[in-house]
């Protein structure tokens, strides 16, 4: 019985080994170069769906003339694959992947579709006209290195659950997002499309940097997001620089950092660009991101300081409209109290033996009533009021101040400035030190 068992095991693992064996195909180019010429691989017959196939180097190089398919495939270092017959689709279910010194060629309207979870990419990946269709019910990936690093894509179509990017890509035909997002190993990366370029949306969003570019002025959609919704912003170029100009949008989850109120939109948006003078924009959020009351919500950019800007708030839409943008960098939106005032330089200044000047500047102000200056003297945990300065309202002009605190005795103070809306909200702002009786430190 014992040895009866053994050598059904051994038959098993021969079948086992034949099955492995067989399983892969490996590139000859005996024959001619088509993919569907049997004697053109060895063993002898055309991949199938289960089978790993090898790609090495040969006289004739195979190409796509039929729709195919297979488990895996590898294109080894100074081989090449190619893509020449219109309309074919060459289907992988596992992973595709490129060695150094490579070639994957797109000579056709063809379509190579990624079923599986990994697109490495280590050689020459020359889009040509063809389409690469990431589609997976799980999570895929696109990665380029060595030779390979830099590459792009004609048509890249997303319909999976998830796509992750390791390197920044170029899409300059049309980008299709079917169904998931698409995230970057990075953060620095971005995915171009190229000035030429489209995107056709139906679920799905970048999430992280998109990036459009504009050889003339007009109108693109950025469809970016997070990771709890699709957040897409509209840029209308009306003015640019010669030549093709980059523009970079990526949405953010939660509120700004810098916020100064609480009633703020929990999303905001980072805008950067290259030669464009002028532009409209249009942000979409979702209705779950509104704090406070989203009808009084006002438009604010942060750079290093806070301006409110107005625009349209369109609360049924949950969307926000501003024209003649020139500047970009941070945007989002909020009750016009939650984000008042924003310094552009505070300041304390011993300018005689017991006179200290305390002086600030703003950017704008929205329902500004004015600022108590506050002194501390050296280890107290006591804030003295000393004095107060009438604000400047609402107004998105900069706007200077000074109040000189007289007749101050020799030690070490703190200083600071406390906003104060017209509605009783305030804003207490960082302290600067000075010293007394060390002389002025400005003449």
């Amino acid at each position: 019985m014992r040895t009866l068992y053994k050598l059904s095991m051994l038959v098993f693992a021969i079948g086992l080994l034949t099955t492995t064996a067989l399983s892969q195909k490996t590139w000859n180019g005996s024959v001619d170069n088509n993919w569907s010429t049997a004697g053109n691989w060895t063993p002898s017959g055309v991949p199938g769906a289960a089978d790993s196939v090898y790609i090495q180097p040969s006289s004739n190089n195979p190409n796509i003339d039929t729709d195919a398919s297979c488990r895996t495939i590898v294109v080894a270092g100074l081989a090449t694959l190619t893509f020449n017959t219109a309309g074919k689709t060459l289907t992988v279910s596992g992973i595709f992947e490129m060695y150094g010194s490579s070639t994957v060629s797109f000579g056709a309207a063809a379509m190579l579709d990624i079923d599986g979870t990994h697109l490495k990419m280590g050689g020459s990946f020359d889009e040509g006209t063809g389409t690469v269709i990431m589609s997976s019910s799980g999570g895929q990936n696109i990665t380029a290195f060595g030779s390979g690093a830099g590459q792009a894509f004609n048509n890249l179509t997303v319909n999976n659950n998830g796509l992750i990017l390791h390197e920044s890509y170029l899409v300059s035909g049309t980008l299709t997002l079917t169904s998931g997002n698409i995230t970057f190993q990075n953060a620095s990366d971005s995915l171009v499309i190229g000035a030429a370029g489209s995107v056709t949306h139906t679920s799905g969003h970048v999430i992280g940097n998109l990036t459009r570019a504009y050889s003339a002025t007009g109108s693109k959609t950025f469809d970016v997001g997070t990771a709890n919704g699709y957040s897409p912003v509209t840029v209308n170029v009306t003015a640019k620089e010669a030549g093709t100009q980059n523009f970079t949008v990526k949405a953010i989850q939660g509120k700004h950092p810098n916020r100064v109120g609480g009633n703020v939109l929990q999303r905001y948006w980072t805008l950067r660009n290259t030669g464009i003078t002028s532009a409209d924009l249009t942000f979409y959020y979702l209705a779950g991101d509104v704090a406070g009351d989203e009808g009084t919500y006002e438009i604010a950019r942060y750079a290093v300081a806070w301006q409110v800007l107005g625009g349209i708030v369109d609360p049924p839409t949950h969307s926000a409209f501003i024209s003649g943008v020139s500047s970009f960098s941070d945007w989002t939106c909020g009750e016009g109290g939650s984000l008042p005032i924003q310094l552009a330089s505070f300041g304390a200044n011993v300018i005689r033996d017991n006179e200290v000047e305390v002086s600030w500047k703003t950017v704008s102000e929205t329902n500004n009533y004015g600022f108590e200056i506050h002194r501390k003297r050296g280890e107290s945990t006591e804030w003295v009021k000393v004095g107060f300065v009438q604000g400047h309202g609402t107004t998105l002009a900069p706007q200077s101040y000074t109040y000189v605190d007289r007749s101050v005795g020799f030690g070490k103070y703190l200083y600071r400035i406390k906003q104060m809306d017209l509605d009783g909200k305030s804003e207490t702002f960082p302290e600067m030190e000075v010293t007394v009786g060390a002389g002025p430190d400005k003449f």
